[in-house]
């Protein structure tokens, strides 16, 4: 008498179950990390810029508020060499903004739109920025502190 071996509906569903929580543990992570590797991209331009503003800062005595003035060439989304007081990159906008001559604030909003939202842990538009009279890095969204700066 020959016996067929196959899963019965309890094994398979047990299996359903581990891989369905594995997923809810994982997926929120794996929107973390990627978010993470956007800002750090952001953070690279944003040192630059500030780098950047030092040395313009030793030469001219005042800071700028325009990209063309810096000594980094940062490229927007659109694969330009960005110039004026903001620059359009894929996942935040930066922009400079003067406080005095001797104080500026380096910007990167999160983009919110379709193809660009952030996970719904954070604001929608959640603001990371870089101040030049406390020399801080900070972020306007307690997750984003915690996640992110801490």
């Amino acid at each position: 008498m020959k016996m067929n071996r196959a899963f019965t509906l309890i094994e398979l569903l047990i299996v359903v179950i581990i891989i369905a929580t594995l997923a809810s543990i994982s997926l929120p992570q794996y929107f973390k990390v990627i978010e993470r590797f956007r800002l750090v991209e952001t953070i690279t331009s944003i040192t630059d810029i500030k780098k950047s503003e030092e040395m313009f800062k030793h030469r001219k005595n005042v800071y700028t508020d325009d990209f063309a003035n810096l000594d980094v060439e940062l490229k927007g989304k659109d694969g330009k060499i960005c110039e004026g007081k903001t620059c359009e990159l894929s996942y935040f906008t930066l922009e400079i903004r003067l406080l005095s001559d001797n104080q500026y604030m380096i910007i990167a909003q999160r983009k919110s739109d379709e193809t660009t939202r952030p996970p719904e842990r954070y604001a929608p538009n959640y603001i990371y920025f870089y101040d030049s009279t406390t020399d801080q890095f900070n972020c306007t969204d307690a997750n984003c502190v915690k996640d992110f700066i801490d």
